[in-house]
């Protein structure tokens, strides 16, 4: 069971500050083993769940915004591997995962919802009265679920504050409890769980709180605006107390913020007690660690770029691998390429196709927060990162299938999705 909750960010569910109330993945975690510093591949919602669900960075598998292209062919996905052993697979998908992404790939069922369709309403209802009982065993289920995206769905009986300071806490709270009843549909000796985000959520502090995501709301409405908004942001000639003011979104940036997620792995040889593993993990390591865990094969073909969290898991080694981060604009291929390459003490952000925008570089260590750009004191370390990147998406170039352009009738369906999304 892939639990994947949209703009779930790791501090919003185990950072100090929490205030929502999730005692149904705290649970999990209890009986799982959690990873604080799972790093996205991507800070939109489709090519970062590609990169879930092929192990591979966007560079390879070739989806870089959230529409416009599909999957490869000959890209495999979690679901085509394990329904080519013998999985009943299916997903229950929202938002901008529509079948003309190719991500319904190995999928014998593939359920696209309306974004309207929330957990506690009919759909929530029907989902739980028919699931898991629709499919045979052994089964492989993708659920996403998006009542954490802006502009959040909060039922009402997780009104009020007892449920969270904000608006976004409330809608963790309700979600949890959806999780809650799903997982006590499940057997949890026979199950396998993993529970991560797509990408973090920047929320609005102080002040600016309750703001309607001032730079970025005006970002994704600016119409002519929109490309010179980006570049500024881009370039650093917002200063970065602007850019934070008044900011409750999530997508065109790297920070760690929109990167750093929560990932709990429960039911899986080696992934019980309650453990928490502090090291920096990868979305792209989840493909193998599943594989790994139901001793399935990998068929020819690209190669996932992830590592199993096995031994990470036991504590027999740390995972010391750099993790990439790629962010495109939201609706345009190819384009504006922001790159961030994380190791547990460094990050390094900079604009691949851009030589004019200032690298940042950040000592996390010292600066979790991403606030103080100490490129020009560590020059050496910022150009031994930046070659890492580099070799990391050259990587990926070579592994990569050339993806797929949607037809223009599907290129309509996907437009219109993401202009009801409020991308457009």
């Amino acid at each position: 069971m892939l639990l994947l909750v949209d703009c779930l960010g790791s501090d919003a569910l185990l950072g100090a500050g929490k205030s929502a109330v999730t005692p149904a993945i705290d649970g999990l975690r209890e009986r799982g083993v959690c990873f604080p510093n799972a790093i996205a591949a991507a800070t939109y919602t489709t090519p970062s769940v590609a990169s879930l669900l092929t192990g591979l960075y966007p560079s390879a598998h070739g989806i870089r915004s959230l529409a416009g292209y599909r999957l490869p062919r000959g890209c495999h996905t979690l679901a085509a591997i394990l329904q080519q052993q013998g999985y009943d697979t299916a997903a229950f998908v929202t938002g901008p995962l529509g079948p003309e992404t190719g991500l319904d790939r190995g999928f014998g069922l593939y359920e696209h919802r309306d974004a309207a369709d929330v957990c506690f309403g009919p759909w929530g209802g029907a989902f739980l009265r028919s699931f898991p009982e629709r499919l045979r065993a052994p089964w492989f289920a993708f659920l996403h679920l998006w009542e954490l995206h802006h502009p959040r769905y909060v039922a009402p009986e997780f009104e009020g504050e007892s449920w969270g300071r904000t608006r976004y806490d409330r809608a963790l709270s309700t979600v949890d409890a959806f999780v809650g009843r799903l997982l006590g549909k499940l057997d949890p000796t026979e199950t396998l769980v993993v529970l991560t985000g797509d990408h973090g959520e920047k929320l609005a502090q102080g002040t600016a709180r309750g703001l309607r995501s001032t730079v970025r709301w005006t970002i994704n409405h600016a119409g002519p605006l929109k490309g010179l908004l980006e570049r500024l942001i881009r370039s650093g000639r917002l200063p970065r107390g602007v850019r934070d003011f008044g900011v409750s979104m999530h997508g065109y940036h790297v920070y760690d913020v929109l990167a750093r997620l929560p990932l709990i792995i429960a039911g899986g040889d080696g992934f019980a007690g309650g453990d928490v593993i502090e090291g920096q993990v990868r979305t792209v390591d989840v493909v193998p660690t599943v594989l790994d865990l139901l001793g399935a094969q990998v068929p020819h073909g690209p190669a996932g770029q992830g590592v199993s969290l096995r031994e990470v898991a036991s504590g027999a080694r740390a995972d010391l691998s750099p993790a990439l981060i790629e962010s495109h604009e939201a609706t345009k291929m190819n384009t504006g390429l922001l790159v961030g390459i994380r190791t547990p003490e460094w990050k390094l952000c900079f604009a691949a196709d851009d030589g004019d925008v200032p690298w940042e570089l950040y000592n996390l260590r010292s600066d979790p927060a991403e606030r103080r750009n100490v490129a020009g004191r560590f020059p050496d370390v910022a150009r031994r990162l930046h070659r890492q990147a580099l070799d990391l998406m050259a990587e990926g170039q070579r592994l990569a299938l050339a993806p797929e352009a949607l037809s223009a009738d599907e290129q309509a369906i996907a437009e219109r999705r993401l202009a009801d999304l409020g991308y457009l």
